[in-house]
């Protein structure tokens, strides 16, 4: 019989108004540590509940909060995947370290593991390069690797798109940062193959209404700019010295089929991080590692590096 879990939902005041929403999930049993999640691009926390509720079963406290302008992260006559000046990169990590420091206040003397996926991974490596003591170890799901002269492109172009349609949804710029992608996947079923084998989560995620959209210019300017200062060896440098797994499909993408993964982790060799990190593939696997056929297996998987940690 599994032990009675409580959940609860609530809404933070992020950095310049913004609404953050926070589901946090607590077995009955005193947890060994946290673990923060923070989702990827075009979706939202609660996919991840499955995923909460493993852990809370292996003992763990599970905290996952909407960025901004995503799922439940929105104030009345706002839409999601619509940026202003207010949505900044820096103002994305501001929010996640006030959720930080929402999960410190209840969660006293427990460490915190971050745990980012895809967009998600990103705002992660941002985030433990500026607030470095704010964690304790991090999981890089579903990461990858872009040129700086992309990301200038990326941003150049953004900011021209912006002036003629600041608030529109920017196909162009979607097609540039997603358009590639299911190009990996042989005979696809659907436009969104590339993020799992599993056909009942693709299809669940094309029928959502809060996955799978365009966003403003505005937010593909910042994520470029996110991306583009993360990769910097400075700005790695400031990383706290903690373990760091990066794990990704065999077959993402993303992380353009390992190759772009690997880049990124030898980025953090070259820095000095080599007894800190791991380095895991999941055989076949495409994107969204925890919504694939073999989910249970990377459940235990991400399970076991994580009772690693000297909690």
């Amino acid at each position: 019989m599994l032990e009675e879990k409580k959940i609860t939902k609530v809404y933070l005041k992020g950095k310049e108004g913004s609404n953050i929403f926070v589901s946090s999930y607590q077995s009955k049993s005193e947890s060994k540590a946290v673990i923060h999640i923070l989702h990827g691009m075009a979706e939202y926390g609660d996919r991840y509940e499955d995923f909460a509720n493993f852990l809370t079963n292996n003992n763990y406290a599970v905290y996952v909060h909407d960025h901004r302008k995503h799922g439940k992260s929105i104030t009345l006559n706002q839409k999601v995947g619509i940026f202003d000046e207010k949505d900044t990169w820096d103002n994305i990590l501001e929010d996640v370290e006030i959720v930080n420091k929402y999960i410190r206040s209840k969660e006293e003397n427990k460490k915190i593991i971050i745990f980012g996926h895809s967009m998600g991974s990103f705002i992660t490596r941002s985030y433990i390069q500026k607030y470095n003591n704010s964690v304790d170890g991090a999981v890089l799901s579903g990461t990858g690797y872009a040129n700086p002269l992309t990301c200038r492109s990326a941003i150049v172009l953004g900011e021209i798109i912006k002036i003629i349609k600041k608030n529109s949804r920017s196909k162009f710029l979607d097609d540039l940062t997603l358009g590639s992608l299911n190009k990996t996947i042989e005979n696809p079923r659907t436009n969104c193959d590339w993020l799992s084998r599993d056909e009942r989560e693709v299809d669940k995620y094309i029928k959502d209404e809060l996955c799978g959209y365009r966003y403003s210019s505005k937010f593909y300017i910042e994520f470029y700019k996110g991306i583009a200062s993360s990769i910097k060896d400075k700005n790695i440098c400031k990383t706290k010295h903690m373990p760091i797994l990066f794990i990704s499909g065999e077959k993402d993408p993303v992380g353009q089929l390992t190759s772009g993964v690997k880049k990124v982790f030898n980025k953090y060799i070259s820095n000095g991080y080599k007894d800190d990190l791991s380095l895991k593939f999941i055989e076949g696997a495409r994107h969204e590692i925890i919504n694939e056929i073999n989910n249970q297996e990377v459940y235990e998987t991400l399970l076991n590096w994580i009772n690693t940690i000297d909690i």
